[in-house]
């Protein structure tokens, strides 16, 4: 009788293990891949619910599709479970218990997820750059080596908002979408597949909690010499609202300052307060316009910068000219020749004339009778120095001059020496102008 009640005993463990194993949904699933499952929830008692969703542990690869969700009696609603694992997830199996509780009773479903190691690729065909989703865009950006199908997804307590197909081309592929929400639990999906194979998928959620009171919403402007800001106010609430708002102003500012409607204008050392208060309705707006128009600074900076181009036009160069050695000169030898070189260019894209061009020759040197290019049309003795004078009739535009000629030193001179500057002398626009050339000198260097 004793064996007889301890094998009935065993086949009753044994049963409540069986049954409890047969009870368990198991899953398998790499690292840095998804897989979705549905936790059935449904309210079998005579209220209406609020359940709270959630697995019992840490496991922070474990998703919802939303973390509340309201059930009248009787109602049964599908919780979309989403398992992502990444890279740093510990492989192993996992006794994960999912948990929906209300105030009266709380639903569980046991699962049994086995994590298995990365698939290692020789070679990375798809970088994801970037992927972010908020209540204003979502923002998706990836490199490819190859064609393949991107799938986009977006849900709002598991109701699909917005699905996207299309291809995905060599090289970088951006995709970007503007939302604007309501309040509510979203999340984006993105699947990508090669001939029909999922070889990607992520997911981001983004929660907008329900606003309540005034909501102010600002909007600037800038025009070059127009600025300013439009501030939206709205009672989102379900009862009447004050509201105050402020804005600070230089003094210095203060005069290109414009707005309407502030109660009072008060003064703070080296700033005005400007101040706005309201009182706002449930569902009613209230809008406040102020900008800063600086058409004055823009008059007086046309007037300096007419002022400016005219003196730059009346002392612009039409003509350059250069003045440097054919070789290198280090210091004055006795009786070495030099050879001098001016060169004259005609800057602008008219012709001028009349032009003469002038040089010196110090007293130290004397003038061979050897010239390049165009002759002096004369050499005029002035004391002990000559001055070389060529008269050029007319210049083309861009067009450059050379003239060379030939000096012999009649002493040396191991010191730095500068020689002469030459000039040009030219009409333009009825004005008697003048240009100096380089400074020209040895280094004084052996």
């Amino acid at each position: 009788m004793r064996y007889l009640f301890n094998f009935l005993i065993i086949v009753l463990l044994l049963f409540c293990f069986t049954s409890k194993a047969f009870g368990i949904e198991k899953i398998n699933i790499t690292k840095s891949t998804s897989k979705e499952i549905n936790f059935e929830i449904k309210n079998n008692n005579s209220d209406p619910l609020r359940y709270t969703i959630y697995s019992v542990g840490w496991h922070p690869w474990i998703l919802f599709s939303y973390s509340q969700i309201f059930l009248k009696p009787g109602e049964t609603k599908n919780v979309t479970v989403f398992l992502v694992p990444d890279k740093y997830t510990k492989e192993g199996s996992y006794n994960i218990t999912l948990v929906a509780a209300s105030a009266l009773d709380k639903l569980t479903k046991e699962i049994e997820v086995t994590i298995f190691k990365e698939e290692i690729k020789e070679e990375k065909k798809l970088e994801i750059k970037e992927f972010l989703f908020d209540n204003k865009k979502l923002s998706l950006i990836l490199n490819s080596k190859e064609e393949l199908n991107l799938k986009l997804e977006i849900y709002k307590e598991n109701n699909l908002l917005n699905l996207t197909e299309e291809k995905i081309f060599p090289g970088e592929n951006k995709v970007i979408k503007y939302f604007d929400f309501e309040p509510g639990n979203y999340l984006a999906k993105v699947s990508i597949y090669k001939d029909k194979e999922l070889i990607y998928s992520a997911n981001k959620s983004y929660f907008i909690p329900e606003i309540k009171g005034i909501v102010k919403g600002e909007y600037k402007w800038n025009y070059l010499i127009v600025s300013g800001s439009r501030i939206v106010f709205e009672n989102k609430g379900v009862k009447a609202e004050k509201a105050n708002y402020s804005v600070f102003v230089k003094k210095s500012l203060d005069s290109f300052f414009i707005a309407k409607g502030y109660k009072e204008k008060i003064d703070k050392g080296d700033k005005y307060k400007y101040l706005w208060e309201f009182v706002l309705l449930p569902n009613q707006k209230y809008i406040i316009s102020y900008s800063y128009n600086y058409s004055v600074i823009l008059i007086l900076l046309l007037i300096v910068i007419f002022f400016f181009t005219l003196f730059y036009l009346s002392n612009k160069k039409e003509i350059k000219i250069r003045k440097l050695f054919t070789k290198k000169v280090h210091f004055i030898k006795e009786e070495k020749e030099i050879k001098i070189c001016l060169e004259i260019i005609n800057r602008t894209s008219q012709e001028l004339h009349s032009i003469v061009v002038e040089d010196f020759v110090q007293p130290i040197f004397k003038l061979k009778k050897e010239f390049q290019g165009l002759k002096p049309s004369k050499i005029v003795k002035i004391d002990s120095e000559k001055k070389l004078v060529w008269e050029i009739p007319k210049l083309e535009p861009k067009e450059t001059r050379i003239f060379m000629y030939k000096i012999v030193p009649k002493i040396g001179i191991s010191e730095k020496y500068s020689f002469s500057l030459a000039k040009v002398k030219y009409k333009k626009d009825k004005l008697n102008k003048v240009v100096f050339s380089n400074k020209l000198e040895t280094d004084g260097k052996s």
